[in-house]
């Protein structure tokens, strides 16, 4: 585990994300979110590395459904502030009960999917928004399961 630790600590950039290299395989919220998982799950208490990372995916403007869902499961705890974050993803919201990639995109299993971890993780109440992902979700399946 500390070699996993240490591989985070020097492979994270100055503004505090993770990725954007040319040996990446993913963008750099999505890698800087997945990172942030990981701290929260091995650290006792938070690092200089991850509270940047926290820092660096609270300043980001985001206005699709992926990014807003992993940034409210990320923060979730930390003591941000993911209310609007939550707000403006609801909103994003179809009306067959599911979500697309963003405003006016046809429902995708893996948006719906991600909305619904974040709805569950920022504690929502809201039963309409999280039954329509269930059952969009359950709508979705194929026969083989999957």
């Amino acid at each position: 585990m500390s070699l996993g630790l240490s591989y985070l600590a020097q492979s994270q950039n100055a503004d505090g994300s993770w990725g954007g290299t040319a040996s990446s395989i993913d963008d750099i919220f999505p890698s800087t979110s997945s990172a942030v998982d990981a701290l929260r799950l091995i650290e006792a208490t938070p690092s200089t590395n991850r509270t940047n990372a926290i820092g660096y995916l609270s300043a980001q403007t985001l206005d699709v459904t992926d990014y807003l869902s992993r940034r409210i499961v990320s923060l979730t705890g930390t003591g941000a502030n993911t209310s609007t974050d939550l707000t403006a993803l609801v909103a994003l919201k179809n009306s067959d009960g599911g979500w697309g990639g963003a405003a006016g995109y046809t429902s995708e299993v893996l948006d719906v999917a991600l909305t619904l971890r974040a709805l569950v993780a920022a504690g929502s109440t809201d039963s309409t928004s999280i039954n329509g992902a269930v059952s969009n979700l359950l709508a979705s399946q194929k026969s083989d399961g999957g």
